[in-house]
């Protein structure tokens, strides 16, 4: 192998390599909007659990919770 078809041979190594960076870059910066997006609606969720949480609690008991007489 020459020294011309040597560098031809690294230089399309490297290109290749950039072009896998890349994509895996993008699949990266995907799965990061993916995570941070998840990452807000459960917080929203919890915070929403808990208000319903908060407002169960809060509620004056109903005839269905006391216990019977005979208890």
């Amino acid at each position: 192998m020459t020294s011309d078809a040597k560098i031809i041979a690294l230089e399309e190594k490297i290109l290749f390599q950039e072009d896998t960076l890349n994509k895996l870059d993008e699949v990266v910066r995907k799965q990061y909007d993916l995570i941070d997006a998840l990452t807000r609606r459960v917080k929203a969720l919890e915070e929403k659990t808990d208000m319903l949480r908060d407002e169960l609690e809060n509620q004056p008991a109903t005839i269905t919770d006391e216990k019977p007489p005979h208890y």
